[in-house]
């Protein structure tokens, strides 16, 4: 939600690909004592739209690569 303070467009907006799948989710609009159920559509579609950001979708397994 913090993505209407970047005017700058200084965020690069990454995205799971997972999270696209699902109907609704939860955030905190920059208020950590508030709650927020959106539509995913409503995200992607709107808000992502009205800030300028473009996301990135990735697809994040949870598993780590060996360094080395």
């Amino acid at each position: 939600m913090g993505l209407v303070f970047d005017r700058e467009k200084r965020v690069c907006l990454l995205v799971d690909r997972d999270l696209l799948a699902l109907e609704r989710i939860c955030v905190h609009p920059c208020v950590n004592t508030e709650s927020l159920v959106l539509r995913v559509a409503d995200l992607t579609e709107v808000f992502f739209r009205h800030t300028g950001h473009t996301p990135t979708i990735l697809e994040i397994t949870g598993e780590a690569e060996a360094q080395g």
